[in-house]
């Protein structure tokens, strides 16, 4: 949940209008918001697009080229972008040393039966290094490549040892670390849907994938503008309703690089396949399960196949907490990102089982997922339906509410260039009396006493 850590810093203020010189109507201000904002966004969008669209023109290359060449010039395209890009020197060199240490330990270590857990340890170690070693903006301002590239070699240590696996060399996992598509901003992708990674077919089988990937790219720009513009023009005196915009701001902003990355995604020959996130479920939730679920399905895949799947065996509430905690110092040691990602574990913890529950004792579809093969009453009887879709009702609104206290802190204030404090985290729950938790502790205690 950094994005918006990334898009301040692509911003420049000097290149925004402030609203407070405008007194003219709302078109005009929509208008110079909207200037703005994609004045500083389309040099960084644009360059994305061309380097992904330059990846896909190799993959075509794949008759006359061995894939291995293929890999290593779609690696050395990633680096030539970041160089393009003037990221900063220190960044690139620890993000390559990084890369070459993990293959090469990939490679030694590879039938080391422990070698998987081993590398979420020293790959959550390495990105606490590098928070240590760099100032907290120049750290913020890389943190997701260093993430994703983290969760990439994660999975090759796991899968290291599978036979479509064995061939994976230095150059392939430098093409799949280091590909423009998926770097920059930061989308895992496995290793075997990168290797099936394709080039430019027939004009006739491009057509509709080309237009997925537009269309994925107007939603990208959409929810930029609803986060940055729409909202801004919400009225600033109700204290209610500005956490409501500065948390929504904030999943939009979200919204913006998922949906983005799902464009070139396919416009780098990874396949229409991938799905990055799902806003209507996000935004009007069943439960705070689907709202996990949702807001990163690629994340969400990597920690249930790779954290949660291998910690099941010990013990379910174990399993869920050591991966929420994994997934917060994947960011690197933030209090605020560690206090709402295990609060969201917590949260999901508390209404799964008060709805599992309740589920059993009114005989009714009211879990926190839909059920696959539902044996409840609903359905049977036109008051049984009515009850199970208020109820369902009810959950959506109280998850609204508790995004928007989860969302709250995230407000853009002076220090998210440097990473919010204990303090400013906690100051927003306490002005709300810290009910989102209250909530959920009641829902835990009434799952066993119900």
């Amino acid at each position: 949940m950094s994005e918006n850590s990334y898009l301040d810093e692509w911003y420049d203020e000097d290149d925004f209008y402030s609203m407070e010189h405008y007194s003219t109507d709302t078109l005009t201000t929509l208008k110079y918001c909207t200037t703005g904002v994609f004045e500083s966004l389309w040099p960084l969008l644009s360059s994305i697009i061309i380097f992904t669209f330059l990846q896909r023109i190799l993959l075509s290359f794949d008759s006359y080229l061995s894939r291995k060449i293929i890999d290593f010039l779609i690696g050395t395209l990633g680096i030539t972008f970041l160089i393009y890009r003037n990221v900063n020197y220190s960044t690139i060199a620890a993000s390559v040393i990084y890369f070459i240490l993990s293959a090469a330990l990939i490679r030694i270590f590879r039938t080391y039966k422990y070698l998987g857990p081993a590398f979420i340890l020293y790959s959550l170690a390495a990105i606490c290094f590098c928070q240590l070693l760099f100032d907290s903006s120049l750290f913020l301002s890389f943190r997701g490549s260093i993430m994703i590239m983290a969760m990439k070699m994660i999975s090759l240590s796991f899968d290291i040892h599978r036979t479509e696996f064995e061939d994976a060399g230095f150059f392939e996992m430098f093409g799949y670390c280091f590909n423009p598509a998926t770097y920059f901003f930061g989308l895992f992708t496995s290793f075997e849907k990168y290797k099936k990674a394709k080039g430019f077919g027939a004009p006739k089988d491009e057509i509709r994938p080309l237009l997925f990937a537009a269309g994925y790219f107007v939603a990208s720009c959409a929810s930029v503008f609803y986060g940055d513009c729409l909202l801004s023009l919400l009225p600033e005196k109700h204290v209610r309703l500005n956490e409501f915009r500065e948390a929504q701001s904030f999943r939009f902003g979200h919204y913006f690089v998922q949906y983005f990355l799902w464009s070139t995604a396919i416009l780098g020959g990874l396949g229409g396949h991938l799905q990055t996130v799902n806003a209507l479920k996000i935004e009007f939730p069943r439960s705070m399960e689907e709202i996990v679920a949702y807001w990163n399905i690629p994340m969400h895949e990597f920690l249930h196949r790779y954290v949660y799947s291998h910690t099941r065996s010990i013990n379910q509430p174990f399993a869920i907490g050591i991966t929420f905690l994994t997934s917060a110092l994947m960011h690197g040691v933030n209090f605020q990102i560690a206090a709402v990602l295990i609060s969201l574990g917590l949260f999901g913890i508390a209404e799964n089982a008060f709805r599992r529950r309740l589920a059993h004792r009114l005989n009714l579809c009211v879990k926190s997922r839909d059920c696959v093969h539902c044996s409840h009453r609903t359905g049977n009887s036109k008051a049984a339906t009515v009850i199970t879709r208020c109820i369902n009702f009810v959950f959506t609104i109280s998850n609204i509410i508790l995004l928007i206290y989860l969302g709250m802190p995230f407000d853009n204030d002076e220090t998210a260039q440097i990473g919010y404090s204990m303090q400013h985290t906690l100051g927003h729950w306490k002005k709300w009396y810290f009910i989102g938790h209250l909530y959920s502790l009641f829902l835990l205690l009434a799952s066993f006493v119900f």
